[in-house]
C-alpha cells in the first residue's frame, strides 16, 4: 500500500504531509473525526462544483461533519456493492426491496438509502424506519423479497416474523450495528430467512464491508474501493484493534488512515468463497464501551446480545443509571414475561459484571414495561443508555 494507489490528495494531506517522509504508508499519521469536522471542505479532492451529494455524520465524537461525493465517487460505491452482496449471498438483483432507515435531510442513512442501496433494484419501497405501520402495510401489501434495515427496526420487529414471513422475505440486510448471533439465528433457524450484516460508517460514504453467508467476519466490498487496516495500542499494525480506513481513488471526502472509532479483529484463516481480500470482525464501537462499577468495562454490543437472547423477552432498554447512595445501577426495562433470574444469567457473558452483579456491587434492577421501547438516538440506535453522563 502507498500514496499511488490512494490518488491524487486532498489539500488536508498535502499540508499534514509537507514535512514527512511519505515512502512508508505506514508511518503515516491517523486522522480522527474532529479534523474532517472542524473543517470538512479541506478533505475535498476535487473542487466543490463537482460534489453532487452532500450528508452528515457524527460518529463517536458527536460533533457532525459534512462528508462530499462526486458522482463518480457514488457510481463507484453503487458497482462495489452490487458486486459484494450478489458474490456473498444469494442476492439477485430487481426483486421487490423495501429499504427502511431514518429518512431525515441531509443524513448518511437517507443518502445510503436513495442512492447506493436503491440501485440494486428498480422495485423499491423507502420508508422512514417509525412509520411501523407504513412499515408492516408495505410488507402486507407489496410482500418484498428483500428489507434492508437498521439494527435497531430489526430488534423491534423480531416478535413479528413469525407473521411476516408468510409474505415471502427471503433476505435481510442490517445496517448501522451488527444484528447479534442470537437474534440473527431466531430468525434464520424457525424461519426461511437469511439474515445478513453490513458494516461501514458515513465518512466512507455508507457500508462497505458484509458478511458471507453462514460465516462470521465481513469482507470489504472492494480493494480497489478502500483499505483497512488494524492498528494497536502501539500505533502499529495488529492482529486486534482500531479499525482504520483509507479510500482509495475518491474525488469527494477523502480519508487516509482514519480512524473509524471501531475496534476490529482480523481474519487470518482463507474464507471458502472466491470473493477474496481482507476478512476482519467488528469487536465494538469505542463509545459503547461502558464503566460501571470496580473499573469494569465492557462492550455494550456484548451485553446486548446477551439480553435478546433470554427466554420472553420482546423488546427492552438497560439504563446505567447512580442511586442516592452513589452506586451504579444496571437497570432492564423489559417488554414480555421473563424472569430476573434469567436475566441477570444471561450476564455471565461478562464474567467481571456478572460477580459484581450478584455480589450487589452494582445493583441490579428489573423494571417491566407495556410499551415499546426506543432510546430515541437515531439510526446506529443502541439499548443502552448512560444516565450517568
Amino acid at each position: 500500500m502507498n500514496l499511488k494507489t490512494v490518488g491524487d490528495l486532498a489539500p488536508f494531506y498535502v499540508n499534514l504531509y509537507k514535512n514527512i517522509n511519505t515512502s512508508d504508508f505506514k508511518n503515516l499519521p491517523f486522522v480522527t473525526h474532529d479534523s474532517i469536522a472542524n473543517n470538512p471542505e479541506a478533505f475535498l479532492v476535487k473542487d466543490r462544483s463537482f460534489v453532487t451529494d452532500v450528508f452528515t455524520g457524527s460518529g463517536y465524537s458527536k460533533k457532525e461533519k459534512r462528508i462530499f461525493m462526486t458522482e463518480k465517487d457514488v457510481q463507484n460505491l453503487q458497482i462495489a456493492s452490487k458486486n459484494l452482496l450478489t458474490k456473498l449471498t444469494d442476492l439477485e438483483l430487481g426483486k421487490e426491496t423495501l429499504i427502511i432507515t431514518k429518512l431525515e435531510d441531509q443524513t448518511i442513512a437517507k443518502f445510503s438509502a436513495e442512492r447506493i442501496i436503491s440501485s440494486l433494484s428498480e422495485k423499491n419501497t423507502i420508508l422512514d424506519m417509525y412509520n411501523q405501520k407504513g412499515i408492516l402495510e408495505s410488507i402486507h401489501t407489496k410482500k418484498p423479497e428483500v428489507i434492508f434495515a437498521p439494527y435497531i427496526l430489526m430488534i423491534k420487529l423480531i416478535g413479528y416474523f413469525p407473521q411476516l414471513s408468510q409474505f415471502g422475505i427471503k433476505r435481510v440486510f442490517v445496517g448501522g450495528l451488527s444484528l447479534p448471533d442470537s437474534a440473527r439465528k431466531k430468525i434464520e433457524s424457525s424461519l426461511d430467512i437469511k439474515v445478513t450484516n453490513m458494516y461501514g460508517c458515513s465518512e466512507a460514504g455508507g457500508f462497505f464491508a458484509a458478511e458471507k453467508d453462514g460465516e462470521q467476519g465481513y469482507h470489504l466490498v472492494s480493494p480497489d474501493y478502500l483499505h483497512l487496516e488494524i492498528i494497536g495500542k502501539d500505533g502499529k499494525p495488529s492482529n486486534k484493534g482500531d479499525i482504520v480506513i483509507t479510500t482509495l481513488q475518491k474525488e469527494g471526502t477523502q480519508l487516509i488512515r482514519y480512524k473509524t472509532g471501531d475496534i476490529g479483529e482480523m481474519i487470518k484463516e482463507n474464507c471458502d468463497c472466491d470473493y477474496g481480500g481482507q476478512r476482519f470482525k467488528v469487536l465494538g464501537r469505542k463509545d459503547n464501551m461502558k464503566l460501571i462499577g470496580q473499573m469494569n468495562f465492557f462492550f455494550t454490543s456484548d451485553i446486548d446480545e446477551a439480553i435478546i437472547s433470554v427466554p420472553g423477552i420482546k423488546d427492552y432498554l438497560i439504563e446505567l443509571d447512580c442511586d442516592k447512595d452513589n452506586y451504579d445501577v444496571f437497570r432492564v426495562l423489559v417488554k414480555g414475561t421473563v424472569k430476573e433470574n434469567d436475566l441477570i444469567n444471561s450476564l455471565k457473558c461478562d464474567d467481571e459484571l456478572y460477580r459484581q452483579i450478584t455480589n450487589n456491587i452494582i445493583k441490579f434492577q428489573l423494571k417491566k414495561v407495556k410499551e415499546l421501547l426506543d432510546s430515541g438516538l437515531g439510526y446506529k440506535t443502541k439499548k443502552i443508555i448512560d444516565k450517568r453522563e
